[in-house]
């Protein structure tokens, strides 16, 4: 994931814990790179690593790309902007998930049930020296009230 934005924010803030929630695949892997871009140690909360985001098929953007009433400059840039997703997703899948991250993230991961719990993604990052703690929701459990409660104990 892209690192650039997240970083922007950070700068102007200074801080003494910090903690991060991502949801999704590629939100879990713009934190991890995050964590490896700033060398700090932090608590993290992944919210179904997982699951990937829902991709629009060329199709789609075809349809979409007749739609636009814009300069050929603005659909250039989206165009644009789109090979690079592209080609930032192709790079992250070839490093390891989380490594060169600083050790000592305290890492929870946070299933829903149903959902098929990555145990190699749990040994990598462990493997890497973080503590981490996977829970899976049962069917009677909110995604919601739970997120909310890792996330207090987070900033606890």
């Amino acid at each position: 994931g892209d690192v650039k934005w997240p970083q922007g924010l950070l700068k102007s803030r200074q801080a003494q814990h910090m903690a991060y929630v991502a949801s999704g695949k590629e939100a879990a892997h713009t934190i991890l790179n995050l964590l490896r871009e700033r060398q700090e140690a932090a608590q993290v909360l992944l919210i179904s690593p997982g699951v990937a985001a829902d991709r629009p098929s060329l199709a789609d953007f075809q349809q979409w790309l007749k739609r636009q009433r814009q300069s050929p400059r603005a659909l250039a840039d989206a165009v644009r902007w789109a090979a690079s997703v592209l080609e930032s997703e192709t790079q992250d899948e070839d490093t390891e998930i989380g490594a060169g991250s600083p050790e000592g993230c305290s890492i929870t991961i946070l299933t829903e049930a149903g959902e098929t719990e990555d145990k190699v993604f749990l040994e990598e990052l462990e493997g890497q020296g973080h503590v981490v703690r996977s829970r899976q929701l049962s069917p009677e459990e909110s995604l919601h009230e739970e997120v909310a409660k890792e996330a207090s104990q987070l900033l606890a």
